[in-house]
């Protein structure tokens, strides 16, 4: 079986390593490969991309940038991916069994080929890209624009997998059309990987990962932690980092930013302490929060969509509103209390494996595929 995996528009194998997560999303196809499929990834790299999956058997690249210039203009380049670029990958892709879209933002490019080719096309949408728009501040015209795009992608899919409920309900609401085809996969994490080392935690310290924007609402751990003796180890890079910094002097809070550290640096680092905290305004299967549960970590979370899917409260983990003294008095109790952060982290740690384990998710992917097939072939 040959699978082909459309990369996010603009996404490359660089980028992946670059942003330390080139060893778990490429975890699943090392599994899928070692069940027979042969796996080729449509990235928006260059020639160098060959360099970044060279360990990993059975995986080949195709970067569309060494078949291509790379246009400096990002208009021209995106004009390109709906014009140019699906026509020029067609001789490549001819031969594939199965083709798959990694996210929808840049799924038009598979979604042309397919028309074109015709053949079984599984779209994932992991990251709800038209949720998170309306929450920002995209202009009304693109995000008309963005909703035309996927409508056309999402007609020409065989499948479309989603996170969650939420997402899939939003799904629906939008494109009432794809309703039979859409279905609930969350994300999956490496419990073999993840798992608690038993290793020595920290007292007084605490831990979040992720980017650094408004969406995780730092600023808020920040206010929770001021005029304690709480130290925040913040694992991330994003845009308002300066402006994190700053506040945190201003309250006087004992914050430190770590930078990006590699997804496998990860396992020790979630072993290291004893709560995880995560207060986003809102989420969608949020990953970083499953490998900190995997670890066997107690966590605490605001009481928000994708957060609250994950944690049962004061079974798993603790759920807090999003007031500043809510979560400062679960942050200090937990710390002070072994006895709950040893429920917490043994019911967490089990949850995940029950329910989002990598090794599930290799057959579940598997049997989705052979299912795909044998549809097409029946036509």
């Amino acid at each position: 079986m040959k699978l082909f995996v459309f990369f996010t528009y603009g996404v490359s194998l660089k980028k992946w390593h670059e942003i330390g997560i080139l060893s778990r999303e490429i975890s699943l196809y090392t599994g899928l490969v070692e069940n027979g499929v042969k796996v080729t990834f449509v990235t928006y790299g260059d020639s160098k991309e060959k360099d970044y999956i060279k360990k990993y058997k059975g995986i080949e690249v195709i970067p569309i940038y060494s078949i291509i210039k790379r246009n400096s203009n990002k208009y021209l380049r995106l004009l390109k991916s709906f014009f140019f670029i699906p026509f020029i990958l067609l001789p490549y892709i001819k031969d594939a069994d199965i083709i798959k879209s990694k996210q929808i933002f840049g799924s038009w490019v598979p979604s042309i080929i397919i028309k074109i080719l015709r053949k079984p096309y599984l779209l994932r949408t992991g990251y709800d890209y038209l949720h998170f728009f309306s929450k920002s501040n995209t202009s009304k015209v693109l995000y008309r624009l963005l909703i035309i795009v996927f409508q056309f992608s999402l007609n020409v899919a065989s499948r479309v997998q989603v996170a969650t409920k939420q997402d899939k309900d939003r799904m629906i609401h939008c494109f009432p059309n794809c309703q039979g085809r859409i279905e609930i996969s969350p994300n999956w994490v490496d419990t073999y990987k993840f798992r608690n080392l038993n290793l020595e935690r920290y007292d007084n310290r605490i831990l979040f990962v992720g980017r650094l924007v408004e969406q995780k609402n730092i600023r808020l751990l920040i206010d929770a932690i001021a005029d304690t003796e709480i130290q925040a180890d913040i694992v991330g890079e994003g845009d308002l980092k300066e402006d994190l910094i700053n506040y945190a002097h201003v309250k006087k809070s004992k914050v430190f930013f770590n930078g990006i550290l590699h997804n496998d640096e990860l396992v020790n680092i979630y072993n290291k302490y004893r709560v995880y905290v995560i207060l986003s305004t809102h989420e969608g299967n949020p990953k970083t929060l499953m490998e900190a549960m995997a670890c066997g970590m107690p966590v605490i979370g605001t009481n928000v969509i994708g957060i609250k899917q994950l944690i049962s409260h004061n079974k798993n983990g603790i759920l807090v509103d999003q007031d500043k003294l809510l979560i400062r008095e679960s942050i200090l109790a937990l710390l002070k209390d072994a006895e709950l952060q040893n429920f917490l982290s043994k019911n967490a740690r089990k949850y995940i494996c029950k329910e989002f384990s990598l090794d599930s998710y290799v057959k579940y992917e598997l049997s989705l595929y052979k299912n795909l097939l044998n549809k097409s072939r029946s036509f």
